[in-house]
């Protein structure tokens, strides 16, 4: 029984080398049918696309320098008109005929920084 046994697993394991032996023989013959060479071994799918003429990335720095320096002086621009707009105090009694319709009676002098200690 015992010998039954191992006779099949022997008669098995030859069968599993023959069909690897038979695999590796027809690789082997589909190589040398196709050639070694790297044009008969790949396929370019996609070429590319040659142009006619060197293209130089020379003049895209100065148009991007450009571009950014516009950007930048109009963005500048932008916040000294909104700091202009925001302003809204007053700074002559003219301004403050505009902000309200009360009369000015009396204006302070000017005073300077050097005024203000020299009183306090």
């Amino acid at each position: 029984m015992r010998s039954t046994l191992l006779d099949a697993q022997r008669l098995h394991a030859q069968f599993a080398v023959q069909t690897i032996q038979n695999e590796i023989t027809t690789i082997k013959q589909a190589v040398n049918t196709q050639g070694t060479t790297a044009n008969s071994l790949f396929q370019v799918i996609d070429a590319p696309a040659l142009l006619n003429r060197p293209v130089s990335r020379l003049k895209l720095y100065p148009t991007a320098g450009g571009v950014g320096l516009g950007l930048s002086i109009l963005a500048y621009a932008l916040y000294i008109v909104m700091l202009v707009r925001r302003d809204h105090a007053v700074y002559t009694p003219f301004d403050l005929q505009k902000v309200t319709t009360t009369p000015v009676i009396m204006q302070f002098p000017q005073l300077f920084s050097t005024n203000c200690t020299a009183v306090g």
